[in-house]
């Protein structure tokens, strides 16, 4: 009895190691699951934006958010100065990851207003993941509820869905969600729309190529000058230099 035990041990220690270590590995997995279906695919840079501060959240400026025009626009700072801004935009963001984060990059700064640049990566014209109007305008209400549901006397700027040629056969599209958009906002108060869609077209109505990067989407420095010339003064105007 004691060698076939001896045996069975010699047998089962080996296998023993190895029942463990899956079990191990299948908690790991199980965790890395729960936790990547939890926080969402801008898992990175989302963090990445929190570890600027260290926990430490300067509160009272006014916070860009929104998708990678908003990220790549490296002269924010500057080009808004005399007002304090914060850029908090993340790449390929909709509408709804903007929601599903604000209470991360947003609400924790209490800001003295937020400016809002997303909508143009859900109307983005690839069949079958295109959203319409309705679920843009949907989706912009959500957040802004979202928004004032932590910070109730916050003034919010919603920035309106750019006309670029890579998009332009979803301009309709997009129009309607900013005029529906614009209507809402004026019905409340402290939420404000910036139509910079005028000031992006060329002679003939149709984007103006000298703004945009080779990508056909994204503003160039000239395009980002556009951007600044139409936003900073409502800025200026409703919230002051400081």
């Amino acid at each position: 009895m004691i060698r076939n035990n001896k045996n069975m041990n010699r047998i089962n220690l080996p296998q023993l190691v190895i029942v463990i270590v899956i079990l191990a590995l299948g908690v790991t997995y199980e965790s890395l699951a729960a936790h990547s279906t939890h926080t969402g695919a801008w898992q990175t840079e989302i963090v990445s934006i929190e570890n600027r501060y260290n926990g430490r959240y300067p509160e009272g400026l006014v916070v860009f958010t929104g998708s990678s025009s908003i990220a790549a626009w490296k002269t924010l700072a500057g080009d808004m100065d005399p007002l304090a801004v914060l850029n908090h935009g993340f790449s390929g963001a909709k509408v709804s990851d903007v929601t599903r984060y604000a209470d991360r990059i947003i609400a924790p700064f209490k800001p003295k207003a937020v400016v809002l640049f997303a909508g143009t990566n859900d109307i983005n014209g690839i069949p079958g993941k295109s959203h319409s109007a309705d679920q843009v305008v949907r989706d912009v209400i959500a957040l802004f509820d979202q928004v004032r549901s932590r910070l109730p006397s916050v003034p919010i700027y919603y920035i309106s869905i750019t006309p670029t040629e890579l998009r332009w056969h979803v301009w309709p599209e997009a129009q309607q969600a900013n005029a529906r958009i614009q209507a809402y906002c004026r019905k409340h108060e402290s939420l404000h729309f910036i139509d910079i869609t005028p000031n992006l077209l060329n002679e003939n109505g149709a984007p103006d190529t000298l703004l945009y990067k080779p990508d056909r989407l994204h503003p160039n420095k000239r395009g980002y000058e556009i951007w600044t010339s139409v936003i900073k003064p409502v800025l200026l105007r409703d919230l002051g230099p400081n």
